[in-house]
């Protein structure tokens, strides 16, 4: 049976920065995820980019975390578009990581995530 996760609430972000690993979510046994990535106000950059990944772990350890490999299409920050993205074969622990090529951002990001988890 599918299971809801609030990721982030509504946050504001102008450079690069992750998220703490006490609010990782922890998916438990489920394997694929699907992502929704709100952003109600872009990242303004004069150059560069502002991108979000996911990060996962085995444990709840900082040098534990790894970037999942990318998917189908940048999580891009200087849009206002709503993104949704599949992730498969997720560790037990997921966050996010933002990485700002021109920091600070003219003007702050904001954006919230929410996930829908499944067992296969």
């Amino acid at each position: 049976m599918p299971q809801t996760f609030r990721l982030q609430d509504l946050t504001s972000v102008s450079t690069t920065t992750t998220q703490a690993k006490e609010d990782a979510v922890d998916i438990q046994a489920y394997k694929t995820l699907t992502l929704q990535l709100r952003k109600p106000v872009a990242g303004v950059v004069s150059a560069g980019t502002a991108t979000l990944t996911l990060q996962h772990a085995p444990t709840l350890d900082e040098d534990a975390f790894v970037d999942v490999p990318a998917a189908a299409s940048t999580l891009d920050l200087t849009t206002t578009t709503t993104q949704v993205e599949t992730y498969s074969n997720l560790l037990r622990y997921v966050r996010w990581s933002v990485s700002v090529s021109t920091s600070p951002l003219t003007t702050a990001c904001q954006f919230m995530i929410d996930v829908v988890a499944r067992e296969v």
